[in-house]
């Protein structure tokens, strides 16, 4: 297993709450489950044992402070490089940007609605600006990077989806 780089995109299966609840959603969604419920950035800062921090969208909103080694207590995460249009400097430039940006409850609400209605219903995303949530947060860096994708709507692709696309 390589070690991972600052840039790198990572995805965790969690055993928390909000990762199983993620995961419900997933299978009321597409009538099955998913293999991961977190995505994040590996930064370019480490702790002073050399442990990558990460950036990520949390309830607690966009954070760096937080090991690789604790992104999934109890569950598993694998990290692996951005695609090759995307510049990683620019992609860390954009996620540490967010650090601080709110993840609150009118997000969770919103993005709940709009997952569970069709892609031509107006979206609900407005009602909460100025958030993030894991998997939008590292989709919107990638592009910002370099790296297009078609997402019909980037606050309804799920960790799933990020990875399915990457694959």
């Amino acid at each position: 297993m390589m070690q991972p780089q600052p840039g790198d995109i990572g995805f965790a299966y969690t055993t928390g709450v909000m990762g199983r609840l993620i995961r419900l959603g997933e299978r009321l969604r597409f009538k099955r489950g998913s293999e991961w419920n977190h995505q994040f950035i590996v930064s370019d800062e480490v702790d002073v044992d050399g442990v990558p921090f990460i950036i990520q969208a949390t309830i607690h909103g966009v954070t760096s402070d937080a090991r690789l080694d604790s992104v999934a207590l109890g569950g598993r995460y694998v990290t692996i490089p951005p695609p090759d249009a995307c510049d990683r400097h620019e992609l860390l430039v954009f996620a540490k940007r967010q650090v601080g940006v709110e993840y609150g409850i009118g997000t969770i609400l919103a993005i709940a609605l709009d997952i569970v209605t069709w892609d031509w219903f107006p979206a609900f995303r407005g009602a909460r600006k100025n958030s993030w949530i894991c998997s939008a947060l590292v989709n919107e860096a990638m592009r910002f990077s370099g790296w297009l994708h078609d997402y019909v709507n980037i606050y309804t692709v799920t960790p799933q989806d990020g990875w399915n696309a990457l694959q």
